[in-house]
């Protein structure tokens, strides 16, 4: 279980899963996710943050606003407000946004995530959800 490649395959479901339509099934994926990062790295490590950050995602897409602001409180200041190298880091920028409901990040946050060469459709969906929502409460 405490391996990196299988992190990596966990990664990449819990990614497919955010992406359909069953975001209660991404949300258990992303905890199995946390959960198998921690085991394999300790809690320090960049690739727990990275599962935090899709944990959050998953937690926000099922409406758990409460256990979300939690998580979000323990993602590093860097993944929120840094600059972000690809598409996957700028979708937990936006999260966080999302998380405290800072609309004006979120929509910044979002416009750059359009930018980005590895964007897919289904990020681009639920950052524009997001944007919609706080938009338009």
């Amino acid at each position: 279980d405490a391996h990196p490649r299988t992190d990596l395959v966990q990664t990449y479901l819990t990614q497919a899963q955010l992406a359909g339509s069953e975001p209660q099934t991404a949300l258990d994926a992303a905890r199995q996710l946390l959960a198998s990062s921690i085991a394999t790295y300790g809690s320090g490590h960049i690739a727990v943050d990275d599962a935090r950050g899709l944990l959050l995602t998953a937690l926000l897409l099922t409406d758990q606003q409460d256990e979300a602001v939690r998580v979000h409180a323990q993602l590093g200041k860097e993944r929120c407000t840094g600059t972000m190298l690809d598409a996957g880091a700028q979708l937990v920028k936006i999260a966080c946004a999302r998380a405290v409901r800072d609309a004006g990040a979120l929509a910044e946050a979002s416009k750059k995530l359009a930018t980005y060469r590895d964007a897919m459709p289904w990020q681009k969906r639920i950052a524009e959800r997001w944007r919609a929502e706080l938009a338009n409460p």
